[in-house]
């Protein structure tokens, strides 16, 4: 019993002293501390590294662009394909 009870107050004393180092967040710092917008560059593979926070493209806009493609609607057979390379 003693133990439980000791390890409780470490473990609430620990709690407290993080939120403390951390010290009072005001709603400025919150918004500053939001992660940026994703990239609307086209990808370069030529980069060394990323930035800490990178966040990539948006999957749900190169989804709906995905979409927006022409669908194929007539593929290729072997004979056709044989016929262009012969």
């Amino acid at each position: 019993m003693r133990l439980t009870i000791i390890f409780a107050i470490v473990l609430l004393l620990s709690m407290l002293a993080y939120t403390y180092a951390e010290g009072p967040k005001t709603n400025k710092q919150k918004k500053t501390a939001q992660t940026p917008a994703y990239d609307k560059l086209p990808f370069d593979s030529t980069r060394e590294d990323l930035p800490k926070v990178y966040r990539g493209h948006d999957a749900n806009a190169l989804f709906k662009a995905l979409l927006k493609m022409p669908v194929k609607d007539t593929y290729e057979t072997t004979e056709h394909f044989k016929e262009r390379f012969n």
